[in-house]
């Protein structure tokens, strides 16, 4: 399994430095990718996904552990240019459409991106419930046994709060590793050759300037949002059945 650190080679600007930039945070050629921190909001992935004329697909995001599959069949009457629509219930959508943005709003829980070559991308939310529930699992055995992804598969894991602030339990002081859970969903899924995952693994908790945090800022907190799309005259599109 192939692990990129960006912290290993560069020094990395706030998250927000990502907005506008293509291919950076999946480093695929053509799959557009976005994402934002403190000072940003969910107006600067859209005004992104409408210079590229883009269909944005968000999720109303419950913690829990339900995939959403876009397919010709059940979105193509709304595949509009410019227009943004929101799936209900649940933490995780992949699409092999051109022409859409995937996006996922986190404020402490992984955000998590996926692409792959022939057009097929994935956004999910990975929270405490979520990574139980084997949410990232599911969605990758989606990808493997139903879409027939077998390698070549690229994972960016984004800043979330780190184990050392996450603490679920006050008398046993018992942390969460949300990171080390859901990478080794990854590995249960996808043999080391076949995927490989970008880690930016910065604490939202730690870094009030950065990020916005639910653990540090409570009920209200604004969110952080990423963002993946394929453009609509992708070159390399499935065989949509």
């Amino acid at each position: 399994m192939g692990f990129i650190n960006p912290r290993s080679r560069v020094r990395i600007s706030p998250l927000v430095q990502y907005v506008g930039m293509r291919s950076d945070l999946l480093r695929l050629p053509h799959i557009l990718t976005c994402a934002t921190g403190a000072g940003e909001d969910f107006s600067t992935i859209t005004n992104f996904a409408h210079q590229e004329s883009l269909f944005v697909l968000e999720m109303q995001q419950v913690h829990g552990a339900e995939l959403a599959v876009l397919e010709r069949e059940n979105h193509a009457a709304r595949l509009t240019a410019n227009y943004t629509e929101r799936v209900a219930g649940v933490d995780a959508v992949i699409s092999r459409l051109p022409g859409t943005m995937l996006i996922v709003r986190t404020a402490d829980c992984v955000p998590i991106l996926i692409a792959h070559p022939s057009g097929v991308i994935g956004a999910v939310h990975a929270g405490r419930r979520g990574t139980e529930e084997q949410i990232v699992a599911k969605v990758l055995q989606f990808l493997r046994d139903e879409w027939q992804i077998t390698d070549n598969l690229s994972l960016w894991i984004g800043p979330h709060i780190c184990v050392d602030c996450y603490e679920v339990d006050r008398e046993t002081h018992a942390h969460y590793a949300l990171l080390e859970k859901n990478v080794a969903q990854i590995s249960s899924v996808y043999q080391k050759k076949s995927v490989t995952i970008s880690i930016d693994d910065r604490c939202t908790c730690h870094l009030p300037n950065d990020f916005h945090s639910y653990r540090r800022e409570g009920a209200g907190v604004a969110m952080n949002y990423a963002a993946v799309g394929v453009p609509r005259q992708y070159t390399n599109p499935p065989v949509l059945i």
